[in-house]
Formats: structure tokens, sequence, C-alpha cells
């Protein structure tokens, strides 16, 4: 699991185990009476992006067009 501020990204290596981490998450949120909005909830994505960071079956790497964006920048010149 993975948690920055408001978001909460939640990866497993199966989804037998993936249902199960949600259980826990969604248990323990609503213990501590805090709530999601279900319209920016994304179940069982196979990939998620997070501040130029890709979540995937792989782990967690940095999101390679971002990188080649900020390569292209103009230096400064003042």
């Amino acid at each position: 699991m993975h948690v920055y501020l408001d978001d909460i990204f939640v990866y497993s290596k199966s989804i037998e185990e993936h249902k199960e981490h949600l259980r826990v998450v969604f248990e323990r949120l609503r213990k501590a009476k805090l709530y999601l909005k279900w319209k920016k909830c994304n179940l069982c994505a196979d990939h998620m992006d997070c501040l130029s960071h890709i979540i995937d079956q792989e782990g967690i790497h940095i999101d390679e067009n971002k990188l080649i964006r900020i390569g292209d920048w103009r230096v400064p010149h003042n």
C-alpha cells in the first residue's frame, strides 16, 4: 500500500490478495469514520499514476514520458 495525503494506492500480487487488502483498508477507514468518494475510486486497475510515478505489476517506477518532457524544457537565460 502507498498513501500520500488523501490518496490511497493498494497493490497486490493476486486478485484474491487484493480483495483482502481492500477489505482491511475499508474496515480501518470505516472504524476511523473516514469515507471515500466512489467516483474517484479505481478498483482492480492494472496500473495507476501517482505523482509522476507508475504503480503496476512491476512495482513503483518513474513515468518515462514525463522525464522526456522535463528533459525538453528550455534552459533559463536569466
